[in-house]
């Protein structure tokens, strides 16, 4: 017995067979595929909680204090995370999606670099022993490129996120033409730590209009001390072995204080014609930013404990 298409008796799927749903021995499997919530499982996947023990220091968990306060990851932040601390606010699928499309443009990158006939290294991993350090900085370099004319190896760093945060940061890129201190952190840490690195690109890729900046940066312009960025770890080390949490680094809720100063800040910058008013403005910037995406907030709020580095 035989319909178009289908040999009902051996059941062998003909290539051109109409999936009509009148006559469909699959029906079963395709109910149970139908069941099967593939995206659900990848963000499953992706949300998975890797803990592993912490044995050296990362460029992209470096800071330096400065006037205006510390600049890079919090110093009670990274302690939770050498002591092995579950996340109490872990990162989301969606978060976690978005920063697997800002790694897509690295291989992009890599990808055009190498078709333009360059040498190059999508990462570059590297150790780095700190006389004043216990514990080893260590991390990987992104898209390293020699180019035959110097013979040379100069780093990509790239960065991706929405246009506006590129467009409208005060501390750095397109309205101030120059890189985020924050990144410049990292690029300090590549080139004290690599000496094979003559320099560093800072791409800055916009996900939402392919928004684009580029800087160069080499060991006399980097604008940060290295000796910054290894007092501070110093001083993280200090807290581990004695086992004593860190102050925070920065403000979950702002004081009135300081949201006045803030607030006066933003109607000095501000173009708009009808600017918020301070409840407004107080509605939308309750703290700093980094304590809204810190995977340890609710454990920072409970532990209380240590005096605000500010």
């Amino acid at each position: 017995m035989s319909v178009e298409g289908v040999d009902i008796m051996n059941k062998q799927l003909h290539p051109r067979y109409p999936f009509n749903g009148t006559v469909n021995p699959y029906n079963n499997e395709v109910n149970i595929m139908n069941h099967i919530n593939l995206l659900d499982k990848i963000d499953k996947h992706l949300i998975t909680y890797d803990k592993h023990k912490r044995e050296s220091h990362y460029p992209s968990q470096a800071s330096i204090l400065t006037d205006d306060g510390v600049i890079g990851k919090c110093l009670r932040a990274q302690w939770y995370n050498w002591k092995e601390y579950k996340p109490t606010n872990p990162i989301s699928a969606t978060s976690m999606w978005k920063m697997k499309m800002g790694d897509s443009i690295h291989t992009y990158i890599a990808r055009w670099i190498r078709e333009m006939g360059y040498q190059v290294e999508e990462e570059y991993p590297f150790k780095y022993d700190h006389p004043e350090l216990k514990y080893p900085i260590s991390g990987r370099a992104d898209n390293v490129i020699v180019f035959p004319k110097v013979n040379k190896f100069y780093g990509v760093e790239c960065k991706t996120g929405y246009s506006k945060f590129f467009t409208n940061g005060k501390d750095g890129v397109g309205k101030v033409n120059k890189p985020r201190l924050s990144d410049l952190l990292q690029v300090c840490i590549y080139l004290n730590c690599t000496p094979d690195l003559a320099g560093m690109y800072i791409i800055y890729v916009a996900r939402d209009n392919a928004l684009r900046y580029q800087f160069y940066i080499n060991k006399d312009n980097i604008g940060v001390d290295f000796d910054d960025i290894i007092s501070r770890w110093k001083l993280l080390e200090m807290f581990l072995d004695t086992n004593n949490l860190p102050p925070r680094n920065y403000d979950i809720e702002y004081d009135d204080d300081r949201k006045e100063r803030l607030y006066k800040e933003y109607l000095e910058e501000s173009k708009a014609k009808q600017p918020q008013s301070l409840k407004q403005w107080s509605a939308k910037h309750k703290g700093d930013w980094a304590c809204g995406y810190c995977e340890y907030l609710n454990q920072c709020i409970k532990d209380k404990g240590g005096d605000d580095e500010r």
